[in-house]
């Protein structure tokens, strides 16, 4: 695109086919090329994985997050510092990204 995208320490992810996921090094944008055409296809806002609490957004540490498909067309976002663990649910295709909560993500006791 022609507008400012960082990328460092950051790896693409294959959506499905031709289309491929680069995510901005902040963790706060995600952007889907067509590697086939060289045409962006999707421009995914991730501010909602990064609000505190209190609702300011904070910025994520330069490749400290990771994106991976979780089946074709659908990606997990993990957020890392400050806020390591949050995940994003990515559906491409819908232009849809769902942030889980911490009670959703945390690990269930067992005895």
């Amino acid at each position: 695109g022609d507008d400012d995208f960082g990328s460092f320490r950051t790896r693409p992810v294959q959506v499905d086919g031709d289309q491929w996921a680069f995510l901005d090094e902040t963790g706060r944008r995600l952007v889907v090329h067509d590697v086939t055409t060289g045409k962006r296809t999707h421009d995914l806002r991730l501010d909602d994985l990064w609000k505190a609490a209190d609702g300011s957004a904070q910025a994520g540490e330069p490749g400290g997050t990771r994106v991976v498909r979780t089946s074709p067309g659908q990606l997990a976002v993990i957020a890392g510092p400050p806020v390591s663990g949050r995940v994003a649910l990515v559906d491409v295709d819908k232009d849809q990204v769902r942030v889980m909560s911490e009670a959703s993500c945390a690990p269930t006791k067992t005895d």
